[in-house]
């Protein structure tokens, strides 16, 4: 199944591009990607459907993408990635999207989840508990997770003591 050699350095960048409906979007992501020459990039708050993603997708000459179309006015996930992988979705919701990526360099495989946590406090423990879910059992997994807040209270200026449980409670699911 998976190759036996090294897998070869990649860089995955991952951006809350808070939509990508204006052109100053645009222009940031194409210098993101044009200076850190990413093998994939994972969107959240993309605020766009999947054509918009596409016309995107070409303009910036990357080879392939995914898109979960957005929710109203917010949310919206994508993976963009380059030819140099072989990447397969597994299964996504409006909250996460798994893939198996296999490089063709080097015949490595291993699971990929990019994940948007809930935007409301009192929603976020389930959040977790998908997160939890989500594990893999026979590929590795490299998580990305976008929350709106930070994971370590001591990186936050003011907060309540919920806000400290409920960073615990993320620290813990992953």
């Amino acid at each position: 199944m998976a190759s036996s050699a090294l897998p070869t350095p990649m860089s995955i960048l991952v951006w809350n591009c808070r939509g990508l409906g204006n052109p100053q979007s645009i222009r940031i992501f194409r210098k993101l990607t044009k200076e850190k020459c990413p093998f994939l990039v994972f969107l959240v708050e993309t605020k766009a459907r999947k054509q918009q993603l596409e016309d995107v997708r070409r303009r910036l000459k990357l080879d392939g993408c995914f898109a979960v179309d957005n929710m109203d006015l917010s949310g919206g996930i994508a993976p963009f990635w380059k030819e140099d992988w072989n990447v397969r979705i597994i299964n996504y919701t409006r909250w996460y999207i798994s893939a198996l990526i296999k490089e063709e360099e080097n015949g490595h495989i291993w699971q990929f989840t990019g994940f948007y946590g809930h935007p409301e406090t009192a929603k976020r423990s389930s959040s977790w508990q998908l997160l939890e879910m989500l594990k893999p059992h026979s590929h590795g997994m490299d998580v990305c997770r976008r929350f709106q807040q930070n994971s370590a209270p001591e990186g936050k200026t003011r907060g309540s003591q919920q806000t400290i449980q409920t960073n615990r409670s993320f620290q813990t699911s992953s």
